[in-house]
């Protein structure tokens, strides 16, 4: 086994030696005292102590880099803080209503799974690593930060309250909202509680609908394209197209915006 000072790798050598975890054409996983080892000699973590030691930045880093994805925010080092913070705590604690937390695990670190990954190298794993992060990043944000988000054929800006009589601990978020027809004369502004938006578009679609709408919208708060919103949320890219094209015609038959 060697250890990459470097990055925090470690790396099987003579995988020849090893037990064949899954073999597929193509791929192979194989199993070295408890830690699944990829077709490329990657030993993937397998407790959060060992992860936190090989890379005891990468959530922190990880969490910089979708910040920066958005378009027009500004954010503070506390604000900064408190994501990072967010996101490593979301990766080394599982859920107790997940199946894997009922079969004894405790982390999203031991929850990798190569077969679904399709393997266990070192960019398979961190690629699982990256999708866990991010789906928590998708849902905090909206929920926490403030940006500029786009909604096929909205316009849609975050920003907190101005009320000079609201203090900072009661401040509230409050979005602008631009819908972007196809005669400029009829775009509209207005501005609305962000909660109060979501809640209200998702109430005007099917009971059925209502789980896959308010993800695309979340994610579509986050991307630009829908290839990026399709990639994050693990669905294809037409779904996610016909969905926004759905929500596009109810709000403008509903003139949620008017």
């Amino acid at each position: 086994m060697l250890l990459d000072t470097k990055f925090g790798d470690v790396w099987v050598k003579d995988l020849t030696e090893l037990v064949v975890f899954h073999d597929v054409p193509g791929e192979v996983t194989y199993l070295q005292e408890g830690h699944f080892v990829g077709m490329d000699g990657f030993s993937c973590p397998n407790t959060v102590p060992e992860f936190i030691d090989r890379y005891p930045d990468y959530a922190r880093a990880y969490a910089y880099k979708l910040m920066h994805s958005l378009r027009g925010i500004q954010y503070d080092m506390e604000t900064f803080d408190d994501v990072a913070s967010e996101l490593l705590l979301h990766l080394i604690n599982l859920s107790p209503g997940r199946k894997q937390y009922k079969e004894g695990k405790r982390s999203y670190i031991e929850c990798f799974d190569p077969i679904r990954q399709h393997g266990a190298k070192k960019g398979q794993f961190f690629n699982y690593i990256n999708m866990v992060l991010r789906n928590r990043f998708s849902g905090y944000v909206y929920d926490k930060l403030t940006g500029d988000p786009a909604l096929n054929g909205f316009q849609l800006e975050w920003s907190d309250s101005e009320d000079p009589t609201t203090s900072h601990q009661e401040s509230s978020q409050v979005i602008t909202v631009t819908q972007v027809g196809v005669n400029p004369e009829k775009s509209m502004i207005c501005q609305m509680d962000a909660q109060t938006i979501l809640k209200r578009v998702i109430g005007l679609v099917q009971p059925e609908d209502r789980v896959t709408v308010e993800k695309v919208l979340r994610a579509a708060m986050l991307y630009d394209k829908n290839t990026e919103i399709a990639l994050a949320l693990g669905m294809k890219k037409e779904e996610v197209g016909r969905t926004l094209k759905k929500v596009r015609k109810i709000c403008e038959e509903e003139e949620v915006f008017a």
